[in-house]
């Protein structure tokens, strides 16, 4: 081998280890010192420089310099094309300057910076596959012998490896970056996981307690199957958690082997419906549960009645004896005032004729007497007549009604031919009712009309219809009811006429009757100016029957006059 062969092999082991050390660095400063250091030691350089491009604005930067003062230049920019690191990476070509003093390109405001003299460069372009990553540079100062073609191939040697490092340290740098990029999304996922499982437990903790705070039973049901209960329904039934959950809900609540009557949960009903649980009445709502997918499942709510339900019966009780005290006691009284004085009478006649034969005067006060006693006899008679009508209403037979003909028949038995009154019928619908009771209750408020009136042509009566109701409406002229009686008149024996002029049964009759027909009686009045009484019925829910309205009065003069 000769001379030129060992020295050529020497280089290429030299460069090889010199590869190898740069190969082993990892992070992108070990790679560009160990590259730095290495390309002054292979060309016997008095400095070597890694300039690294800057992609975005293509700057070189000197990022490494292995020499005397090198420090003062690490970081300062080249610009694009500046230097011979400059022209060396706009070529993409490697340069050789053995005497600096003779090359245009050189820029001597760097050395100026260090107080180092560049007598010689040699510079290669540093890439790695197409990219150009940046130039690494020689130096030498007067001293020593300028740079020749070897010098510069041997630089060519080395670049290629200091590329691949470059790269190679990069890509790890990336990697590492994207890593920790990585991690801490990682971590900060971690902790909005952790965050938003707090933030879940504590609204369901919240749920619970919120579940638990309410007083009724409240039950999640999969068809009759129980899922999950507040406290209230585990207290309730007396059981475990581990005995109710999965178990029937007639089961663990009523303690039946078959669903309870009336449950809304086989009815599929949404809404209230009550459920006898042995002696207990309950109100069981059961609202179902919107879910995307899943057997379909519903919140139950149950709430006790039976307390609620015995007071109920209590008060209609204590009700229904207050009324019939009521009613007992304005027939006892009603009853003994013309009673008393037909016990007097009879008492005075029995005296006068058991003295032997009356006198003229005493004949006289005996008719007297007989007509009081007769008159009572008659409020007796009224008073009794009222009872057993107000008795009557309780047995209600209803038929499909047209209002007109009960109202007409009202008319002439309390008003006749010789009481005309304004009447317009326009109703043509059919109400639900006692056609018998309807003309009852009309009768008793043209009686109140009629008494009320001192002109009888100012009774005004009509009938008409709206889409759910039929009404019919008295109205009078007469002097009115006090305000302060406005809410008495419905009461049994409450009249404001004088004693003898009535039994205050005929209101009371009246409202009866429509309120087991489901209608409305309302009484409108002021003093001096009369009242109106005014019935409203439901409408029955079949096809109407239409027939021509009955408009004008019943006896009189022509419709919409009075007489």
């Amino acid at each position: 081998m000769s001379a030129r062969e060992r020295s050529l092999e020497a280089k290429l082991t030299t460069v090889r280890r010199f590869a190898f050390e740069v190969a082993s660095e990892v992070l992108t400063p070990g790679v560009r010192r160990v590259a730095a250091r290495h390309a002054a030691e292979l060309c016997q350089a008095d400095g070597a420089t890694l300039f690294l491009l800057d992609s975005q604005t293509l700057e070189l930067t000197f990022d490494v310099v292995d020499g005397a003062h090198g420090d003062a230049l690490v970081e300062r920019r080249l610009a694009p094309g500046q230097g011979l690191a400059g022209r060396v990476a706009h070529m993409r070509l490697p340069l050789l300057v053995a005497d600096t003093r003779v090359s245009e390109a050189f820029a001597p405001e760097f050395d100026q910076a260090t107080g180092f003299t560049t007598r010689s460069v040699i510079a290669v372009p540093v890439v790695f596959g197409d990219r150009l990553l940046g130039v690494l540079e020689c130096v030498r100062g007067p001293a020593a012998p300028p740079f020749v073609t070897e010098d510069l191939v041997d630089l060519q040697l080395l670049a290629p490896h200091v590329g691949v490092g470059l790269a190679h340290a990069d890509n790890l740098r990336a990697l590492s970056a994207a890593n920790e990029q990585l991690r801490r999304g990682h971590q900060e996922l971690e902790q909005k996981v952790e965050e938003r499982t707090a933030l879940i437990a504590a609204g369901k903790k919240q749920w619970e307690a919120t579940f638990d705070a309410i007083h009724d039973p409240i039950v999640i049901i999969e068809g009759t199957t129980v899922r999950r209960a507040n406290s209230a329904y585990l207290s309730s039934t007396g059981r475990t958690w581990a005995e109710l959950i999965g178990r029937p809900c007639h089961e663990v609540f009523a303690g039946r082997d078959t669903p309870c009557p009336g449950c809304p949960m086989l009815a599929q009903k949404q809404g209230a419906q009550e459920v006898a649980v042995g002696p207990s009445v309950f109100q069981v709502s059961s609202y179902p549960l919107a879910a995307d997918a899943g057997p379909p499942m519903s919140v139950v709510h149950y709430r006790d009645l039976t307390e609620q339900k015995r007071l109920s019966t209590w008060v209609r009780e204590n009700e229904r004896l207050v009324a019939i005290g009521q009613l007992a006691s304005g027939a006892a009284h009603e009853i003994n005032n013309p009673l008393s004085y037909v016990v007097t009478n009879l008492s005075m006649l029995k005296e006068v004729l058991s003295a032997g034969v009356p006198s003229r005067s005493q004949l006289a006060d005996t008719v007297d007497a007989i007509d009081e006693s007769l008159d009572g006899a008659k409020r007796i008679s009224a008073v009794v007549k009222g009872l057993g009508e107000l008795s009557k209403q309780e047995q209600v037979t209803t038929e499909p009604v047209q209002v007109n003909a009960a109202v007409q028949r009202a008319i002439r038995e309390e008003l006749g031919a010789a009481r005309p009154a304004s009447v317009s019928l326009e109703s043509t619908a059919l109400v639900s009712i006692s056609a018998l009771q309807l003309e009852q209750a009309v009768t008793q408020v043209l009686r109140n009309a009629r008494q009320a009136s001192a002109d009888p042509g100012t009774i005004e009566l009509r009938t008409w219809d709206t889409s759910d109701f039929v009404c019919i409406e008295v109205r009078d002229r007469g002097h009115g009811i006090p305000e302060q009686h406005l809410g008495h008149v419905f009461e049994p024996f409450f009249t404001t006429r004088k004693i003898g002029e009535g039994t205050g049964l005929g209101l009371t009759a009246a409202w009866g009757i429509t309120r087991r027909h489901g209608g409305e009686l309302r009484l409108e009045s002021k003093v001096g100016e009369g009242t109106t009484v005014t019935f409203t019925f439901p409408r029955r829910p079949v096809a109407e029957v239409r027939a021509p309205p009955t408009r004008g009065r019943y006896v009189g003069p022509a419709p919409g006059t009075r007489a």
